[in-house]
């Protein structure tokens, strides 16, 4: 029976058009506002109409504490306990039984009860709850129960939820109709303060939350981005508030009781003041609240697609966020939120954040789909996945063995789906079984998925957390909040794994064998172990120990924790890892290279994983072909200067790349230094055979090489187009010095030219060289491309000035007729 109170709701006015809808259609949008009950009570009048009288319904939260507290209030309303007609299922925890027909669970769970059981037989209808925060998870459930809607299950039906969302693009993109409530939510009146710059933002809260008390008898919700804030808040407000205040923590990691205590009604008159996370911005409503104080902060997980890590980043709020925490104070009657950021800033906050599934890191999502049987470009999304994003969480789920080079899931990658985690720490989970550390993975993995208990200005070894916990557990004594919280942890991994508490010491090379199965990218190796803190990872990046932190005497690493803002990150966690246990996890490879210190080419053998090379080993019998390879690449690098390279090899290829230009007819290869290293597998190989080190380079004979490229026929017309030298009338020959642009240069000395009427020429006449007239003792006095006009204008003044620089020889008046001379020529006396 449904207590009366239920009546006063407002969502129950639109339910028989809801009931309509939902009899027409596979998926219903509702949009009802703060305060309408669509959380609280509608699924109770759903479950009693007899459109689902025969099946379960299923609803999801956002998270563990509203999936309780909606689930006990809901089963309140029955009378009865929870667990019984309302039951509730979240990590870790479940109050389930046989009469439970209204289930209440995280978005996880259901992506799990899916996989195991894909048709949802026993259901009638899934609700989304608090879709608008569209988180990872409840974008995937949603993807595939759309996805079993079509192909198994036609008349299960599909309820989204909001009190802030887009309903017209849910609309669009899920084909689906809205249904809209008034709600109800009281006016709340929203003041802004400008921030003191001067003041923490705890002492600045804690200060606003005294001001409030002094005003108001109400209780006051105070939003903090993280736990860190909210115990110096607390610790602030303790120190100064009279016994008639009770102060109260809310946050995902307190216990179920701790969380309840916040929640339910103030006793004896106390006032409340709940200081909390977003936990409490949706859901359910918490009673006698009337004061919100905002910091206008939370916490975001941030994803990095280079190096694959999220982290939480502490961010201003959206102004949808910002909206659903000042509705808290209008649930039950008029309120007030206080904002700590001023109107101006306001408007500049971002209306809403991005969905999850378009930042987040995939790993998960990926797997999830790979079990599923299916990949991302498979199904139907509000948003699709980043392909980028998505090819990234398959690579690590192909190095964590849960996917196949197809993509496909693995034997492994169904064991890991079936844990609670991070596909990194289930991987770690699943292989401790067969190494016998189930206990030590349990301590691993809490300490993994939990901040560090120590603070991250500690040393950076993580044994030294481990001893923490077994001194702690021997001893009870010792024991810290941090501490406490990794113990719960782990004591739940243990029930999972079906082992005991760890309370032996270990060696610490274990610890980083069961990191380096959670993270094999981040197995490091030092730069110089024992004399430099800088290590490399397997991915290619840097990282650094703390100063003075006794890690870096290791040679190897496997790093829990690490900040890759930088190029050279920081280490906060690792631990150190056996070279045999690398060797383990690393491919053996061999390669053929080019020794530059010993210039020849060697073969070894060595250890790979990922970037990281170790254990090499020389090795002999280097075939020809692999010699030959090397030996191109080489040439490709260094080009012809890897030969005897010289002058005379230079000029015939200025001259090879002068013909080729104006002579398009000889139909001439490249030449140039690109044309030939393209070309090598062709015209150099032949003359590799045999070829080791830098000498037997040398001793090759270049110019035929390159010469072997031109046929007979095209080195005969080339020497006749394009000769290497010109005979001039002193009977000398001299040397053409081609250019690959330019006519080539005859430099010769004038007087050898006497009696020659025109400039000599190639190419059958067309082209006339370009003439360095010299002196006897070999300096420039003239450059010309036209003889006949130099003897008839320029000759005459030449003559003057040689006339006085070389008195000895012979300079006629009349060139024309001279004879030409190699050196002094006597007058005739």
């Amino acid at each position: 029976m449904i207590s009366t109170d239920t009546a006063k709701y407002p969502v129950l006015e639109v339910l028989p058009q809801l009931l309509d809808l939902l009899n027409k259609h596979n998926v219903v949008v509702l949009e009802a506002p703060t305060g309408a009950g669509k959380s609280t009570s509608l699924p109770l009048h759903l479950l009693g109409h007899q459109q689902f009288a025969a099946g379960k319904i299923i609803m999801l939260e956002p998270r563990r504490l509203a999936a309780r507290a909606v689930a006990r209030r809901l089963a309140q309303q029955l009378g009865e306990e929870v667990g019984q007609t309302v039951g509730y299922s979240v990590r870790f925890e479940r109050k389930i039984s046989a009469k439970t027909r209204l289930e209440v669970v995280t978005e996880g769970i259901l992506t799990r009860m899916l996989q195991q059981d894909n048709s949802l037989e026993e259901y009638g209808l899934v609700i989304f709850d608090e879709f608008h925060e569209r988180s990872l998870e409840s974008d995937t459930a949603l993807a595939l129960v759309r996805d079993m809607q079509a192909i198994l299950r036609p008349d299960i039906k599909v309820l989204i939820m909001s009190a802030t969302l887009n309903t017209a693009k849910l609309s669009e993109a899920l084909a689906a109709p809205v249904v809209k409530s008034l709600g109800r939510q009281f006016p709340v009146e929203i003041t802004y303060q400008e921030p003191d710059r001067e003041l923490k933002l705890p002492n600045q809260l804690a200060r606003a939350v005294l001001q409030e008390l002094k005003k108001s008898a109400g209780d006051i919700l105070v939003f903090l981005p993280g736990v860190g804030e909210i115990n110096q808040t607390y610790d602030l407000l303790e120190a100064t508030v009279n016994e008639e205040v009770k102060l109260y923590k809310l946050y995902g990691d307190l216990s179920a009781a701790e969380q309840d205590a916040a929640l339910l009604p103030s006793k004896n008159g106390y006032q409340k003041v709940i200081l909390a996370t977003s936990i409490a911005e949706t859901s359910l409503t918490i009673e006698g609240i009337t004061t919100v104080i905002d910091s206008g902060l939370c916490r975001r997980p941030v994803y990095n697609p280079k190096n694959g890590l999220s982290s939480l980043k502490t961010v201003a709020v959206s102004q949808a966020m910002a909206a659903q925490r000042a509705g808290r104070a209008g649930r039950l009657g008029p309120g007030k939120a206080i904002r700590l950021w001023s109107r101006g800033a306001h408007t500049k906050l971002p209306e809403a954040f991005s969905p999850d599934i378009l930042e987040a890191d995939l790993t998960a999502f990926v797997l999830n789909l790979a079990e599923w049987g299916s990949q991302a470009d498979d199904l139907l999304w509000i948003d699709a996945p980043p392909s980028g994003n998505v090819k990234g969480a398959q690579q690590l789920l192909y190095s964590l063995e849960a996917l196949n080079d197809q993509n496909k899931i693995t034997e492994e990658g169904r064991r890991l789906a079936r844990f609670a985690a991070h596909p990194r720490i289930a991987h770690m989970l699943s292989n401790s079984i067969a190494l016998g550390s189930a206990s030590l993975a349990a301590d691993v993995a809490a300490l993994l998925e939990e901040r560090d208990p120590f603070g991250r200005n500690e040393n950076a070894d993580f044994s030294l957390r481990i001893e923490a916990l077994v001194r702690c557990r021997n001893t009870n004594r010792g024991w810290t909040s941090g501490l406490k919280r990794v113990d719960k942890l782990a004591s739940q991994w243990c029930q999972r794994l079906s082992a005991k508490p760890l309370r032996a010491q270990v060696h610490e090379e274990e610890i980083g064998r069961l990191i380096a199965l959670a993270y094999p990218e981040r197995i490091a190796k030092a730069e110089k172990a024992g004399v430099s803190n800088r290590y490399r990872l397997a991915s290619g990046q840097w990282a650094a120990l703390p100063e003075a932190d006794n890690l870096f005497l290791h040679q190897w690493l496997a790093i829990a924790a690490y900040d890759a803002g930088t190029s050279n990150g920081k280490i906060f966690l690792a631990a150190p890892i056996a070279e045999e246990m690398v060797e383990a996890k690393s491919t053996r490879e061999e390669r053929v290279y080019w020794s530059a210190q010993e210039k020849k080419v060697k073969a070894e053998t060595y250890s790979r994983i990922g970037v990281l090379t170790f254990n090499e080993k020389p090795e002999s019998g280097i075939s020809q072909e692999q010699a030959q390879a090397v030996l191109l690449d080489l040439f490709r690098k260094e080009g012809l200067r890897l030969f005897a390279f010289n002058e005379s090899i230079q000029q015939w290829l200025n001259k090879i790349a002068f013909a080729a230009k104006q002579f398009p007819e000889l139909d001439l290869p490249g030449f140039s230094e690109e044309s030939l290293k393209q070309e090598a597998g062709s015209w150099l190989v032949p003359y590799l055979n045999n070829i080791r080190k830098e000498y037997d380079l040398k001793q090759l004979n270049l110019a035929d090489m390159l010469k072997a490229r031109l046929s007979y026929a095209q080195l005969q017309q080339l020497e006749k187009l394009f000769p290497d030298t010109i005979t001039v009338p002193t009977g000398s020959v001299v040397r053409l010095n081609y250019d690959a642009v330019e006519p080539p240069i005859l430099a010769v000395r004038l007087q050898e030219l006497f009696g020659l009427a025109a400039t000599p020429t190639i190419n059958n006449g067309s082209i006339p060289v370009k003439l360095h007239l010299l002196s006897p003792g070999y300096k420039p006095i003239q450059v010309t491309q036209d003889l006949t006009s130099f003897w008839n204008t320029t000759y005459a003044e030449v003559r003057k000035e040689l006339r006085g620089r070389y008195p000895k020889h012979h300079w006629p008046e009349d060139p024309w007729k001279a004879e030409a001379v190699r050196g002094v020529k006597r007058k005739a006396k």
